[in-house]
């Protein structure tokens, strides 16, 4: 018990520590978007590489993992999908896409990752990339590709495919995956130097990632006694649908394909998909003009109550 605390506890402090500093500093958006772009452009990337060029392969060789928890997401994305879009919506697909994707992705990159790595060793570290990089690079991209359709703009569904794969090639965290995998090829060992450089700026991802989490939690919400209808049900997609859907993967249908999976592995495919609602949606809400409100509750919420509903399953499934 002392052990899964000890993995645990800190993740959800620095998420804590992140809170009290976005408060106490009065951390505005400007401040965490300078500590998001941090992140995501140079700490989470350098992790990402490292993981992948370093990484041990055969361990992260789990094609049953990559087929559950993919398919994990996509089952939860098409329930978020069919909820209905406000009455008054002019672009109803482009609403019920990012509700879909609110509904449905775990925040793999910023809390998962430290947190696996934590509970389960290299096993959560491996899991976690291989999440981080289903959810940034895939399931975003298609909901980012759904938005393009539903806005139309006046082009085709070909424009909008163009459109979203150059953003995926200007982003680094689907560069560095792919930058660590080709390096991994070579054979060779990072030199010295770069090996420190990269080991250093991704040492930092973790708790600037999960200090950035709490900051952007710290922010002023809009008036809490509006009603957001669809508010409960993508609370539930999120933090009981998309675990039940993990665990009923990885114990019942991996099993009857026969690829059953390493009961560690299965735990991380559960513990993943129970994560809070990553920023994602909130990021692409506010990209394209739409109302974050969805979103920036469910982040808000499912991090209050993943933190406990996580911390029991860590308690249930992880080994002693």
């Amino acid at each position: 018990m002392l052990a899964i605390l000890t993995a645990i506890l800190p993740v959800f402090a620095l998420i804590g520590a992140g809170i009290l500093f976005g408060r106490w500093r009065r951390v505005g958006r400007d401040g965490i978007a300078m500590l998001n772009d941090f992140t995501v452009s140079l700490a989470l990337p350098a992790l990402l590489f490292r993981s992948l060029a370093e990484g041990d392969w055969a361990e992260l060789n789990r094609p049953s993992f990559l087929l559950i928890f993919a398919g994990g997401i996509a089952i939860t994305f098409i329930m978020g999908l069919l909820l209905p879009p406000p009455s008054d919506a002019e672009h109803p697909l482009v609403d019920r896409s990012l509700t879909a994707l609110t509904s449905s992705y775990p925040n793999a990159g910023f809390i998962g990752i430290p947190l696996a790595q934590g509970l389960l060793g290299p096993v959560g570290l491996a899991a976690g990339v291989i999440a981080a990089i289903l959810t940034i690079s895939f399931q975003f991209a298609i909901s980012l590709l759904l938005v393009e359709i539903g806005l139309a703009r006046g082009g085709s569904l070909r424009d909008s495919g163009v459109k979203v794969v150059r953003a995926l090639a200007r982003n680094p965290l689907v560069l560095s995956p792919i930058a660590g995998g080709l390096w991994a090829l070579t054979g060779i060992p990072l030199p010295g130097m770069a090996a420190r450089f990269v080991d250093l700026l991704a040492a930092a991802a973790s708790p600037c990632a999960l200090v950035t989490i709490g900051a952007f939690l710290a922010l002023p919400r809009g008036d809490d006694r509006v009603p957001t209808p669809l508010l409960g049900p993508a609370l539930a997609i999120k933090l009981v649908a998309q675990p039940t859907v993990m665990a009923a993967g990885v114990f019942w249908l991996a099993p009857a394909l026969g690829v059953p999976m390493p009961y560690p592995w299965a735990v991380a495919a559960i513990l993943l998909g129970a994560l809070p609602t990553g920023t994602g949606p909130f990021m692409l809400a506010e990209l394209y003009g739409r109302d974050a409100e969805l979103a920036s509750r469910v982040i808000l919420l499912s991090t209050a109550i993943g933190t406990a509903s996580v911390m029991l399953l860590a308690f249930l499934l992880v080994p002693r």
